[in-house]
C-alpha cells in the first residue's frame, strides 16, 4: 500500500468532518447564549445539535487521526513480514487476543446516544407539528425513539457483561490457526464459570461483503465453514482472584479458504465465540483469530491434527431448561427442535415485527403515498432501497426542513417557533393564508410531482 493512498483519503474525511465539527462549536456557542439569557428550553435544544455534530465532526477528526497512526504501523509492519500476515496485528503475533466485549460496549452507547440525539429532536418537532393541527403523518417520526430506546437496552446489557466478565484473553498454542492443521489455545475469563450446560466453543469462517456506497452501502456475512463443541472450564485461584481457563481445540479442513484482507470490500474473517448460559447476564466472548495457509498445510496430517469423531463428549448431558427433545427408537435417533425455544430472542424479533408492521399499517391509516410505499417494497436490484427510507420521505424531509429553518431564524434573533408542516408560512408561493381550495391544489400538485418524480427514476433504471 502506498503513503500516498491514506493521505489522500485522511484528507477526504477532514474535509467531509470539518463542517460538522464547525456547526457544532457554532451550535455550542448558542446553547451557551442561551442558557446566560435564561432560555433554558433553546439552550437544550442547540445542545443537542451541539453534542451531534460536534461529536460527528470532532470525535471523527480523533478517530481519523487514531487510524491513520494505525494504519501507518501496520503498513510498516507489512513491510517487515510480508510473508507472514499474522504478524500483522500486534495481538496475533504476541498469542494474545482480547475478546471484543469492552469495544462492543463502548459502539453501543456511542451509536444508541447518536440515534437518539438524531432522532429526539425530530420527534419533538413532529409531535409540536401534530398538536399544532398539521399532518398526523408526522406521528410516523416517533418509531425512530422506540428504535433508540431498544438501543438503549442494548448498551445497558452490553455494559452489564462487561462489568460482570471484564475482558476475557485467549492465549493461543497455535500461531497462527494452520489451515489443514488446528487451532489451539485457552480462553481466560476474569470471573468463575460454573454452567449448568458447560460452555459452548464455536470456530467460524466467514465471508463479508460490502457493496454499494453511501446509503446504498451494505454489508452481508456468508458462513463458509463452522464447527461448535462443547467444552468444560477449570476454575483456578490466582493473585487477582477466581478465574476460568477453557480450552478449545479445532481441527481445520484441508480447503478452508484462509483469513483474507487484501480487499476491504471482499474479506475472510475467522471467529471463535465462547459462550455459556449462567444466572443473570449469560458469558459470551467473541475473537477474531488468525488461520492461514503454511507450508505445514501440505504436510501429512499427525494424529494430533485430526478431529475426534464427535465434537460431544461422551459424558455429555443436555442442560435442564432446554427445550430440544431427543429421543431413541428402533428407527434411531430423533431430535426435535421446538418453535421459541429461546423465548428472549422470539420476543424480540415478534417485537419488531409488530413495530415494523406498525409503522407501515399507521402510514397507509395516515395517507401514505401507496405507489410510494409498493416502490419501496417491492423494487429489486442493486439499487433496491430499504423500507425504512419511506418513513424518511415522507417524514424526515419535512421535519429536518423544520429544523433548518429554526436555525437560520435564530441567526437573526427570533425564538424557536415550529409551525404546523402544512402551514409554513415560509413555503414559496403560499403568500400567507390561502383558501382552503388551493390549499388542496396545492398539496395535490406535490403528490402527483412526487409520482412523476418516482417513475422517472424507475424508468432511468
Amino acid at each position: 500500500m502506498s503513503g500516498k493512498a491514506p493521505a489522500a483519503g485522511a484528507g477526504c474525511l477532514l474535509l467531509f468532518l470539518l463542517p460538522f465539527a464547525a456547526v457544532g462549536v457554532v451550535t455550542g456557542y448558542q446553547a451557551v447564549r442561551f442558557a446566560a439569557a435564561g432560555d433554558w428550553e433553546q439552550a437544550g435544544f442547540m445542545s443537542i445539535f451541539a453534542l451531534t455534530f460536534g461529536g460527528v465532526g470532532i470525535g471523527g477528526i480523533v478517530g481519523a487521526n487514531v487510524g491513520r497512526r494505525k494504519l501507518a504501523e501496520r503498513a510498516a509492519l507489512e513491510a517487515r513480514h510480508p510473508d507472514a500476515p499474522w504478524l500483522w496485528r500486534s495481538d496475533w503475533a504476541a498469542g494474545r487476543i482480547e475478546d471484543s466485549n469492552r469495544g462492543t460496549m463502548w459502539f453501543a452507547w456511542a451509536f444508541a446516544g447518536f440515534w437518539n440525539l438524531v432522532s429526539l429532536p425530530g420527534a419533538w418537532v413532529a409531535l409540536r407539528t401534530v398538536l399544532n393541527g398539521g399532518e398526523k403523518v408526522a406521528l410516523v417520526a416517533l418509531i425512530f425513539p422506540l428504535v433508540g430506546l431498544g438501543l438503549l437496552v442494548w448498551a445497558v446489557q452490553a455494559t452489564l457483561r462487561y462489568r460482570r466478565y471484564g475482558v476475557s484473553v485467549l492465549e493461543l498454542r497455535t500461531v497462527p490457526g494452520v489451515v489443514g492443521r488446528s487451532l489451539a489455545g485457552v480462553v481466560r475469563t476474569t470471573s468463575p464459570l460454573h454452567p449448568a450446560g458447560g460452555v459452548d466453543a464455536r470456530l467460524t469462517s466467514i465471508r463479508r461483503i460490502t457493496r454499494g456506497s453511501g446509503k446504498n452501502r451494505s454489508t452481508s456475512e456468508t458462513i463458509l465453514w463452522e464447527e461448535a463443541r462443547q467444552v468444560s472450564g477449570e476454575p483456578s485461584r490466582t493473585a487477582q482472584g477466581m478465574t476460568t481457563s477453557i480450552p478449545v481445540d479445532f481441527a481445520l479442513p484441508r480447503d478452508a479458504a484462509p483469513c483474507d484482507s487484501a480487499d476491504p470490500r471482499d474479506r475472510v474473517v475467522w471467529r471463535l465465540r465462547v459462550e455459556a448460559s449462567v444466572p443473570g447476564v449469560d458469558y459470551q466472548s467473541t475473537f477474531e483469530v488468525p488461520v492461514f495457509r503454511t507450508a505445514e498445510s501440505d504436510l501429512p496430517a499427525t494424529a494430533g491434527d485430526l478431529a475426534p469423531e464427535s465434537p460431544i463428549p461422551p459424558d455429555y448431558r443436555q442442560p435442564p431448561q432446554s427445550r430440544i427433545q431427543v429421543t431413541t427408537n428402533r428407527r434411531g435417533t430423533e431430535i426435535l427442535f421446538p418453535a421459541a425455544r429461546n423465548p428472549g430472542a422470539a420476543a424480540g424479533a415478534t417485537l419488531f415485527l409488530a413495530i415494523w408492521l406498525g409503522a407501515i399499517g399507521l402510514m397507509l391509516h395516515l395517507g401514505a403515498p401507496i405507489l410510494l410505499l409498493a416502490e419501496q417494497l417491492f423494487t429489486l436490484g442493486p439499487r433496491e432501497r430499504r423500507v425504512e427510507e419511506l418513513a424518511l420521505e415522507l417524514v424526515a424531509a419535512p421535519v429536518l426542513e423544520e429544523l433548518a429553518l429554526l436555525v437560520a431564524l435564530d441567526a437573526f434573533g427570533h425564538h424557536l417557533d415550529p409551525q404546523a408542516v402544512s402551514e409554513r408560512e415560509h413555503r414559496g408561493g403560499d403568500r400567507g393564508g390561502g383558501a382552503v381550495g388551493g390549499q388542496i391544489a396545492h398539496e395535490v400538485a406535490i403528490e402527483l410531482d412526487l409520482v412523476d418524480l418516482k417513475v422517472a427514476q424507475i424508468a432511468e433504471r
